[in-house]
């Protein structure tokens, strides 16, 4: 689970600094998020170790601040895409 998010923590640091990631949204704004992703995945592994099943969904849904830094990333991506076609 480790080399997997480690994975996933280098390749979404390597597309959100992408030159065809910052023309398409004529912006470098996806960089900021990149914290935000780290600790998300820190605590999917803490939940997933403290108490679970390992069951993907039965994590997510019933951890609360899980939920809150998904919808926290999920609004500042939205805004960031929005901010792209309001700048381009």
């Amino acid at each position: 689970m480790y080399v997997c998010q480690t994975l996933c923590i280098v390749f979404y640091s390597l597309w959100s600094i992408d030159a065809v990631t910052v023309a398409r949204f004529h912006s470098n704004a996806f960089v900021f998020t990149i914290p935000l992703v780290v600790v998300l995945l820190l605590k999917y592994s803490l939940s997933v170790e403290a108490d679970s099943d390992g069951d993907p969904t039965t994590v997510l849904f019933h951890d609360k601040i899980l939920i809150g830094l998904v919808l926290v990333y999920i609004a500042s991506a939205l805004f960031i895409v929005n901010l792209a076609g309001i700048v381009k």
